[in-house]
C-alpha cells in the first residue's frame, strides 16, 4: 500500500476504495457479527447486552444504522450525571436567563 493509502487509512475509520470496504485492526477488534432471523429480529451479543444493556434507539443513517443504548431508568441517569451540582434547578434557570440577557445586550 503506498503512503497517501496508509494517511488515509489513519483519517478514517472506514474507508472505501475500488469497490472494497477497508477496516482498521483496531476498529475490527471491537466488530462482531450478527444477522437477522426470518421475523426481521437482530439478536446482539452477550458481551454487549451485558456493557449496553437490552434497550436502544435505532437511527437510520446515510450508509447504515446506529444502535443507541437507552438506560433503564434515564432520570437515575441525569441524576448520578448531575450529581455535583449545588445549586437548584431555579437558580440554574436563573443563571441561563442571566447569561442570555448579558448576551444579548439586556
Amino acid at each position: 500500500m503506498c503512503a497517501a493509502n496508509e494517511t488515509l487509512l489513519l483519517q478514517w475509520d472506514i474507508l472505501l476504495i475500488a469497490g472494497k470496504i477497508l477496516i482498521p485492526a483496531h476498529f475490527r477488534e471491537r466488530m462482531s457479527e450478527t444477522t437477522l432471523d426470518d421475523r426481521g429480529r437482530l439478536t446482539l451479543p452477550k458481551e454487549i447486552r451485558e456493557r449496553f444493556g437490552d434497550h436502544y434507539h435505532i437511527v437510520q443513517l446515510r450508509d447504515g444504522i446506529k444502535l443507541i443504548p437507552i438506560e433503564e431508568d434515564p432520570l437515575d441517569t441525569l441524576r448520578s450525571e448531575f450529581a455535583d451540582v449545588e445549586k437548584t434547578a431555579e437558580e440554574l434557570r436563573q443563571d441561563a436567563r442571566d447569561a442570555a440577557l448579558d448576551e444579548a445586550g439586556g
